[in-house]
C-alpha cells in the first residue's frame, strides 16, 4: 500500500505459507538460493518465486534487491536485532 508521501507501508503481519516462512528465515540467515532450494527440496526457480511472493505480500519495493528486502523485513517482523548489539 503506497502512501501520499510516496513512501511504502510495510506489512509486518502478513500470512505466509510454510514454504514462504522457511524461505524468509533462511534468506535472513544468509543462505543462497541454491542452498535454500536444496534444503527445502525445491528448485532454485521456486525459491525465487517464493521470495517474490513474500516481497509482494509485505509490500516491499520491487525495484530493490528482493532478497535483501525480505531479509530486512523478516528481521523487523520478528524483532531480531541487526548488527552488533554489544
Amino acid at each position: 500500500m503506497a502512501t501520499g508521501s510516496g513512501l511504502r507501508k510495510l506489512e509486518l503481519h502478513v500470512e505466509l505459507s510454510p514454504k514462504e516462512t522457511a524461505v524468509a528465515a533462511l534468506v535472513s540467515q544468509g543462505f543462497t538460493t541454491k542452498q535454500i532450494a536444496s534444503s527445502l527440496s525445491v528448485s532454485p526457480r521456486r525459491v525465487r518465486v517464493l521470495v517474490s511472493a513474500i516481497a509482494y505480500k509485505a509490500n516491499l519495493d520491487a525495484a530493490k534487491d528482493e532478497r535483501v528486502q525480505v531479509a530486512l523485513w523478516w528481521t523487523a517482523r520478528n524483532g531480531i536485532p541487526i548488527g552488533n548489539t554489544a
